[in-house]
């Protein structure tokens, strides 16, 4: 049996998740947001649909899942704008400006602890918008050199991406305090998974995705061990990492490494008992 977190240690995690989302976080997703609207075009719509994406990611962790749900319908109409799977744009942007409002709405009812739905109305119009949207076709007229011109800016971001976004997320972690909450580790550890799943989804790196699931897995059983154990994972994806960026392949077999850290906390903890 997978060893469950006390429920206060989980109170302990939701409390920090929420503020630290309300405070630190959703004000940079809305500014990203707001631009979009402003913008309409010429915007990097990879920012625009992180902020979505991170948005829709942080509400979950901060258990506000009605600010979680509009977030993830506003990230389905940004991708099809992005796509240009649209035929009317004013209607699209529409729904997009309403669902910023909305949003800044619910996180200002979150501040004062009031937990409320997004307007029905609002969900409904979102999710007949996103039934009627029309399959994606590439141009294909594009010309070689803009599309090589455009691999090079895939390739810039991806490095970007790995090199520095996600090298962050790692190091806040491995800066930690040793005697660190439990609960707050946890939730960075949350919070890494949620980006490098992003990251990984959307690059399309099934290597990152696979070391972020086992990640999560090990946040959730929370095993004595779990600085330790996560500092190896952080290690592993270095290594992938650097890989991917030398052109090499990273076809590596899930190794059960999550399922060894449980029986080998559960092991220790019966040791314990037995003395």
């Amino acid at each position: 049996m997978t060893p469950q977190l006390d429920p206060s240690i989980l109170a302990d995690i939701t409390r920090v998740a929420r503020q630290c989302f309300l405070e630190e976080d959703a004000p940079g997703y809305i500014d990203a947001l707001e631009n979009a609207v402003q913008q309409r075009t010429g915007m990097d719509f990879t920012v625009v649909l992180r902020a979505a994406h991170s948005l829709k990611g942080g509400a979950g962790l901060a258990e506000l899942p009605g600010l979680q749900n509009l977030a993830h319908k506003l990230e389905d109409v940004l991708k099809a704008v992005e796509q240009e799977q649209v035929v009317e744009l004013e209607e699209a942007w529409f729904l997009i400006e309403q669902s910023v409002e909305e949003i800044k709405f619910l996180l200002g009812q979150a501040w004062t602890g009031n937990v409320v739905e997004p307007n029905s109305e609002l969900i409904r119009a979102l999710e007949i918008f996103n039934s009627n949207l029309t399959e994606y076709k590439p141009d294909k007229a594009l010309e070689t050199d803009e599309k090589a011109q455009t691999n090079q800016n895939n390739n810039d971001f991806i490095s970007i991406a790995l090199q520095q976004d996600l090298e962050a997320l790692l190091a806040e972690i491995e800066e930690m305090e040793e005697d660190t909450p439990v609960a707050i580790v946890v939730g960075a550890i949350s919070h890494l998974c949620e980006e490098g799943l992003f990251l990984g989804e959307t690059l399309n790196l099934p290597w990152l995705v696979e070391q972020i699931e086992q990640l999560e897995e090990l946040a959730n059983a929370a095993p004595p061990d779990l600085f330790s154990s996560a500092k190896e994972i952080f290690q592993t994806i270095r290594t992938l990492r650097d890989r991917h960026l030398n052109g090499e392949e990273n076809n590596l077999a899930r190794q059960p490494v999550i399922s060894d850290l449980i029986k080998n906390a559960l092991a220790e903890d019966l040791e314990n008992c037995l003395r």
